[in-house]
């Protein structure tokens, strides 16, 4: 088995007056929706053309993502703390996530509200085999045995995106092994990040940039985490350890309706 957890980032800009495509769901009309997403990006001035992770979604693998392009999409992340509309200390990450890739086959994308911290609960996962786990909403209930973890991607309230198994089981230590690869992949884009900061409206000061914008998760702490013993058999009953929510985190809300 082959296991891959690939970083991802989300990039919308859906607020540009371009008619949207009438057929949905984007991925059984792939070229519809990057076709839209493409003229999107063109009018939000975005010079370099993305590479689709999956093409129609909004998911971009972080390391394909031109460096020009780039320097857009954290200023204007960043647009609110020049506007004083909140501070760098209450700044998400990068919206996105992880896929969770099997053989090949995409099994599980991130869902609404994912961001690049999430990376802290696929580490309580896969290194220390607690249930702690959010990759957005919805989001799956776990469960542990002695040598895998079981994603039950089941939810009566919300459907996952795109559609998933309901049962997904990985072994742990090849989602160890994917985490590793992963952490790997997000220092090569640390370093996208900081052939970039000299061209960036704002500059972080209380924090480095790839702190801020990859790895500061502040619904978890990992070194608590680390403490704990390994949880077996056991699933964190369907609801998620992250109380981020579009409706309960008005910055994260503001800050993406920006270019949702």
């Amino acid at each position: 088995m082959k296991t891959e957890l690939i970083p991802v980032i989300e990039i919308g800009y859906h607020n540009q007056g371009i008619k949207s495509p009438e057929n949905y769901p984007y991925w059984e009309f792939p070229d519809e929706w990057q076709d839209y997403a493409d003229k999107s990006y063109q009018k939000a001035g975005f010079k370099d053309k993305f590479i689709p992770y999956k093409k129609g979604s909004n998911f971009y693998r972080a390391k394909d993502i031109s460096n020009e392009n780039l320097v857009k999409i954290v200023n204007d992340h960043f647009e609110g703390i020049i506007k004083d509309d909140w501070n760098e200390d209450e700044t998400c990450a990068l919206f996105g996530g992880y896929v969770l890739k099997i053989n090949g086959i995409d099994k599980l994308f991130p869902q609404c509200c994912g961001d690049l911290s999430d990376i802290v609960y696929w580490e309580a996962i896969a290194k220390y085999k607690q249930w702690k786990f959010y990759n957005g909403h919805p989001t799956p209930d776990l469960k542990f045995n002695q040598k895998n973890v079981i994603f039950n991607c089941k939810n009566d309230n919300e459907d996952f995106v795109p559609k998933t198994d309901e049962k997904i089981v990985v072994p742990i230590i090849e989602l160890e092994n994917a985490y590793n690869k992963a952490i790997i992949e997000l220092k090569e884009f640390e370093i996208k990040l900081n052939q970039i900061k000299q061209n960036l409206s704002y500059k972080p000061i209380n924090d480095t940039l790839e702190n801020i914008l990859i790895y500061r998760n502040q619904e978890i702490d990992i070194d608590e985490i680390k403490k704990l013993r390994p949880t077996t058999y056991k699933n964190n009953g369907g609801n998620s350890a992250k109380t981020k929510d579009i409706n309960n985190n008005k910055i994260w809300s503001k800050l993406k309706s920006l270019w949702s």
